[in-house]
């Protein structure tokens, strides 16, 4: 099945299908661009993070002397996203 081929049913079997098949997929977000790590809103855990090639998984940091966000791992973010529910 593509996404396509669902264009071309109708309403009830889109619906059938969706009822039938959800357990299969988790939505996922889109990944959110960012210029730093302050530009991220999920702080102390784990996340997705691309650094413009690859994407491995990091966590920002507070620091509260210094009052600025960082990537516990060093990691030069572009972009992140929560990651997926565990099974």
């Amino acid at each position: 099945m593509q996404l396509t081929d669902l264009l071309n049913m109708d309403m009830g079997e889109v619906s059938d299908w969706l009822m039938e098949n959800a357990h299969k997929y988790h939505l996922q977000p889109k990944p959110t661009i960012v210029d730093s790590p302050e530009d991220i809103s999920i702080v102390g855990e784990d996340i997705l993070v691309n650094d413009g090639c690859d994407w491995s998984i990091d966590h920002v940091e507070h620091c509260p002397d210094r009052g600025v966000n960082y990537m516990a791992n060093n990691t030069e973010v572009e972009a992140y996203m929560p990651l997926p529910p565990s099974p």
